[in-house]
């Protein structure tokens, strides 16, 4: 790639760690910067960046009155979908990949998308923790509940101490 080329992904980078350190809300930033640092190869902080996801707060939204990041769907954020299309097609037998690329979609309002690529890492490994803790959300906020609690379950037992995974099978059950 061009010099120029390589400036883009680091200031990005740079701001999204900002924004997320400077927000309630950190989600949003947070996926934007996993699905980039996955598109460049660079696993270990996308799965760093994934790890810090999972005790983040999915209802934050729900809970707190707040101005809203739009991100309503693909046409919003083309190129954080081509990224994560890219890289899922790079990563088909990665867990971890699979499962960033699942919450991109997830944010962007593609839940059947979503459910895939969760699915699909579960496939690749049955006890994908944040996989499974975020398929069972999905299914949750759907109201399938029942289909949901084995999931949880499932992520809850892969890592008991996660409070947000501790939070979503309570309110399963």
């Amino acid at each position: 790639r061009p010099k120029r080329g390589r400036e883009v992904p680091t200031t990005a980078i740079r701001l999204l760690g900002q924004a997320i350190e400077s927000t309630d809300d950190p989600l949003d930033p947070a996926i934007r910067l996993a699905s980039i640092l996955l598109d460049l190869d660079n696993a270990v902080q996308a799965y760093a960046q994934l790890r810090r996801i999972t005790r983040m707060d999915p209802f934050f939204q729900e809970q707190h009155r707040a101005l809203r990041e739009i991100f309503d769907g693909p046409d919003r954020l083309p190129a954080v979908f081509e990224r994560v299309q890219r890289s899922a097609g790079k990563n088909t037998e990665d867990p971890l990949a699979l499962t960033v690329c699942g919450l991109v979609m997830w944010r962007a309002g593609a839940l059947d998308r979503a459910k895939g690529y969760f699915s699909q890492a579960i496939g690749q490994d049955e006890e994908c923790f944040p996989a499974n803790m975020y398929l069972g959300l999905l299914l949750l906020q759907a109201g399938q509940v029942r289909a949901a609690v084995g999931y949880l379950e499932r992520a809850h037992e892969a890592e008991a101490l996660n409070p947000v995974a501790r939070r979503l099978l309570a309110r399963a059950y």
